[in-house]
């Protein structure tokens, strides 16, 4: 049996855990993923841990290292041409999920150069 104070700590986890959750059910969902949502999936699930408060001190080191891996594997996505520009592409995500404004005129610039050729 777990005691209360486990039990609040699992609470907390669970709640940092459920962005990363919803995501992965998004992708398995799809029959393929496009490349268009990885910046704009990668930018919502790191708004989403911020937005998760931890109060406890298990919460909180989750979340410091959530958002460190997250950074890590992460943190120049928008710089990967292939994913900048099918992200503009993309009707739905254009360029909005962009933090970036240097990495989203570089794909801009990308796409005139290639329409002129």
């Amino acid at each position: 049996m777990i005691s209360a104070k486990e039990a609040e700590e699992l609470e907390e986890i669970k709640h940092l855990l459920r962005p990363l959750e919803a995501a992965t059910r998004e992708l398995c969902g799809e029959h393929y993923v496009t490349s268009s949502k990885v910046i704009p999936m990668v930018h919502c699930l790191l708004g989403k841990i911020n937005e998760t408060s931890a109060v406890l001190e298990i919460g909180k080191e989750l979340k410091k290292s959530l958002l460190k891996q997250m950074e890590k594997r992460f943190g120049d996505i928008e710089n990967v041409e292939i994913l900048a520009v099918s992200t503009l592409l993309d009707p739905h995500f254009k360029r909005l999920h962009f933090k970036n404004p240097l990495a989203c005129a570089n794909a801009v610039n990308l796409l005139q150069c290639l329409y002129k050729e």
